[in-house]
């Protein structure tokens, strides 16, 4: 099933609300969601397949080891090596996996993807599984390409969810290869859905009709867009609680009155608005980071002190543009503590955010970002090269560059392990390729030890360490194989 609408219409929380039913069910839950930018190859589907081996690792002894002993019958080690590497959790069962020859590397993918549906189809066998992608239309194509091979397998007990916004992402990039796929495109709501919710919220009151019209001209019926005018309409003072019990009294004059801006629609950028010029900068800067982001990667992007990010973080919090999640990506209460995540409330806030940086502001701030990464080691890898790669091409060359450049290749290599081929070609980043191809010495591109530049995967293989001595054919200008 794919699920669209336009930003901010409920399709994150349809999903999850769909996922927290089936889990009270005993079915087996796994999601996943896409980030904007992100570099991490198959990074959604490995959360969500890592969803799927920690709830399988909760289940009873019996069921548990049962399910380990047919996962370890239907694959090896070193089959399970390519999906442990992108799957937290898998190497428990396993453990830690041979590494890949380097002949090995060409098959890489499609032993990842036979893995993946073998680990989704053993699962299945024990309880229904449901698997969901979120925000497809930022899905890398090796992420998309495994979950064709999910829907083209038709494993029984397997529902897969995708969500993405409409008018983003080709819903035939995936659902070209069967025909059994339901769409869903959610839309915003009526006048009438407007009031309903209204008097679920805050109760009836008089003149709530008049009140649900102003809502909905002013947010066309966006539930996001709803959800911070009415938290604005109470810091305004246009909404106020009678009592314990009692119906709400609104002020629809001041209401009307608190509107700004030459668009009265984008709510959400007048949120943003409220903060202090200065204010707005550290957010606009938070945004750089990513999804998510601890106290010390938002002290470090802000370029402040974390007391006055503190500040920042507690005011964003208050006008809800952002949430506090725990280790395991769970809401929790607000507080700023270096030991918890925060993470933007929806991705049209972290745009709006963003949208009042100049260019050469966003490239210091990934700049600063991504020289924090480096030093997180390779746990942070694939996130401090895409932030150098964008931050570092003003640089000059040789020195700092060159060592960017170097970061980029390690990220080229994981990548490689990770069975993501079109990610090891700076043709595939052009951000971050630029800076290998520009970069001076020993990190030119092609480097002189890659495989050949014909076309075909055996040859990719053949070739591996001959240096193109067995290709028959080759362009004079380099052409990264194609796989596809």
């Amino acid at each position: 099933m794919l699920v669209s609408g336009v930003p901010g219409v409920g399709k994150s929380t349809l999903v999850q609300v769909f996922g927290i039913d089936v889990s009270s069910r005993g079915g087996v839950f796994g999601y996943g969601r896409h980030l904007e930018g992100a570099s991490s190859p198959y990074s959604a589907l490995g959360e969500a397949l890592g969803a799927l081996v920690r709830t399988m690792g909760s289940t009873g002894s019996g069921e548990r080891d049962a399910w380990r002993t047919d996962l370890h019958r239907a694959m090896s080690a070193r089959t399970a090596g390519a999906l442990a590497a992108v799957v937290p959790g898998l190497d428990a069962v396993f453990g830690t996996p041979p590494s890949a020859r380097a002949d090995e590397v060409a098959d890489g993918r499609h032993r990842l993807w036979r893995v993946a549906a073998r680990m989704v189809s053993i699962t299945a066998s024990y309880r229904p599984v449901v698997l969901a992608i979120d925000d497809l239309q930022w899905a890398d194509q090796d992420s998309l390409l495994l979950l064709s091979e999910l829907l083209s397998t038709s494993i029984r007990n397997l529902l897969m969810v995708g969500a993405h916004r409409a008018g983003e992402f080709d819903p035939t990039i995936v659902a070209g290869s069967t025909a059994n796929v339901d769409r869903l495109e959610l839309r915003s709501l009526s006048v009438q859905q407007v009031e309903s919710l209204l008097a679920q919220v805050c109760g009836g009151g008089t003149g709530l009709r008049e009140v649900a019209a102003e809502f909905y001209r002013r947010t066309g019926g966006n539930p996001l867009e709803i959800r911070q005018l009415l938290h604005q309409a109470q810091y305004a003072g246009a909404l106020t609680q009678a009592g314990h019990g009692e119906s709400a009294v609104w002020d629809l004059r001041v209401l009307a009155s608190s509107e700004a801006g030459p668009a009265p629609a984008e709510v959400v950028g007048q949120a943003v608005g409220r903060l202090s010029s200065a204010d707005r900068a550290v957010l606009g800067a938070l945004a750089c980071v990513g999804v998510e982001f601890s106290l010390a990667d938002a002290a470090v992007a802000a370029g402040r002190s974390a007391d006055v990010v503190a500040k920042v973080l507690w005011d964003a919090l208050d006008l809800r543009l952002l949430d506090v999640v725990d280790a395991g990506g769970r809401k929790i209460a607000a507080m700023i503590d270096r030991h918890v995540w925060y993470r933007f409330s929806h991705d049209r806030v972290a745009e709006a955010a963003r949208a009042a940086m100049s260019e050469d502001a966003r490239r210091e701030v990934h700049l600063r970002i991504g020289r924090h990464f480096v030093e997180q080691g390779d746990g942070r890898l694939f996130e401090a090269a895409r932030h150098l790669g964008i931050g570092g091409l003003a640089l000059p060359e040789g020195g700092e560059r060159a060592r960017f450049a170097e970061v980029a290749h390690r990220a080229a290599e994981l990548a490689r392990r990770q069975s993501s081929f079109p990610r090891v070609s700076p043709s595939s980043d052009p951000v971050a390729g630029s800076l290998i191809r520009d970069s001076p010495g020993r990190l030119s591109w092609p480097p002189r030890k890659l495989p050949c530049w014909c076309r075909t995967s055996r040859c990719w293989s053949r070739c591996w360490r001959r240096q193109n001595r067995s290709c028959r054919t080759r362009p004079t200008e380099p052409t990264w194989p194609s796989y596809d």
